[in-house]
């Protein structure tokens, strides 16, 4: 019985290393935010005359969405960047489990 704990465990990394393989999006390498991220969200805000561009309320916390995202070849100019609260980005990008929990401490639900 123990002679199959070991390749066993070695089939299931192999498959797993596959499947990420082959499922990662080719071409595309997610790159950080430039260096004057801080300046470039501040003015997207002030553009935005302090409101969510969807719904139209202030809220405490924005969020800067890539309207055309950086993974489909989007980039980071003004023209492409629209100010959300985090419901309305939340809506968006309804199954982005990282921004849901992002939100859910942000506004506590």
């Amino acid at each position: 019985m123990n002679e199959w704990l070991i390749p066993a465990w070695i089939i299931l990394m192999v498959v797993m290393f596959l499947y990420v393989y082959l499922t990662h999006k080719k071409g595309y390498k997610r790159t950080a935010l430039p260096n004057n991220w801080t300046q470039i969200r501040r003015r997207v805000i002030e553009n935005a005359g302090f409101r969510c561009e969807i719904c139209g309320k202030q809220s405490a916390y924005f969020h800067i969405d890539h309207i055309i995202p950086r993974s489909k070849g989007g980039t980071n100019d003004l023209s492409n960047l629209r100010c959300l609260c985090p419901n309305c980005h939340l809506k968006h990008h309804p199954y982005n489990r990282k921004l849901r929990g992002l939100v859910r401490k942000q506004t506590g639900y």
